[in-house]
């Protein structure tokens, strides 16, 4: 494209949905295909008709791929321990008031609530109320998800949800994955394809601006792409939607030291968002 600021890249007409077309070739390893002209006009589909926009939306880009300071996004866990920092966050008076316009969307199994066993329908019961799924293996196992509704349940969860380590064949810490330094998760099951890191006390509240493949504007994004993953020594919270500005959606914690080599079908490239203590 030349290295002068001025390079004008409007010239000649757009074809519509160059983008896709540039995500579809590389999806399909046709990358070699991919020539100046489509490349053009799929920047001119987005508004870049010059290397100044260019390189302002690429910074843009690369910002908005990182993670981000769990203070920053919550200043109020600021002097908060871990176990504090995310009950704040999933049970705050800001999650209360959301959840008053919750309509929640039933989960595809059945879930228990203290000693109350529920069919997916009856979650409607709990429409206008906080209503938050947290990993369990043993109910997982079983064919239930387990819902905490307050912070006495969610704390208790927290204490008791460390696991011992396993001997599975499964259950391998892979070389990507450093134990204590934080959390790892994967695009495929049993911890396979592309890796994405996330530091202790930080968030991922939008992934579908954090980069999983591709290049620039045309890459894919981690957006509804996690199929396992790994917490180090604190839990992790999953979100259905982005933060926007507050999380939202549905939402699931996983506690500390927990492998999971599929988040099952409840969760499958499900995640939009993740926020960990």
């Amino acid at each position: 494209m030349g290295h002068s600021a001025n390079v004008n890249l409007t010239t000649g007409g757009m074809e519509r949905g160059e983008t896709n077309r540039i995500k579809q070739l590389l999806r399909e390893e046709r990358g070699s295909e991919i020539s100046n002209s489509i490349l053009l006009d799929s920047l001119r589909e987005k508004g870049i008709s010059d290397l100044e926009t260019f390189v302002e939306r690429n910074i843009q880009a690369h910002t908005e791929s990182q993670a981000q300071p769990l203070v920053t996004l919550f200043p109020e866990t600021q002097d908060m321990s871990p176990e504090d920092a995310i009950t704040e966050i999933v049970f705050s008076s800001k999650a209360a008031t959301q959840a008053k316009e919750i309509t929640h969307n039933s989960p595809k199994m059945p879930f228990v609530l203290g000693n109350s066993y529920y069919k997916p329908s009856e979650i409607s019961k709990f429409n206008g109320r906080r209503v938050h799924f947290v990993w369990d293996r043993n109910m997982i196992q079983n064919g239930f998800l387990r819902v905490v509704t307050d912070r006495d349940e969610y704390r208790a969860f927290l204490a008791g949800s460390v696991q011992p380590k396993s001997t599975e064949s499964t259950e391998y810490i892979p070389y990507s994955h450093v134990p204590g330094a934080g959390h790892t998760f994967y695009q495929h099951i049993n911890f396979g394809g592309y890796v994405l890191n996330l530091a202790y006390r930080h968030a991922y509240p939008d992934l579908t601006k954090v980069t999983m493949s591709g290049f620039w504007f045309w890459a894919t994004s981690w957006n509804d792409q996690i199929s396992s993953l790994k917490t180090g020594s604190g839990p992790a919270v999953l979100w259905e939607h982005i933060m926007n500005p507050y999380p939202a959606g549905a939402s699931m914690t996983v506690g500390a030291n927990t492998n999971i080599p599929w988040i099952g079908s409840a969760w499958n490239d499900r995640i939009s968002c993740i926020t960990a203590s």
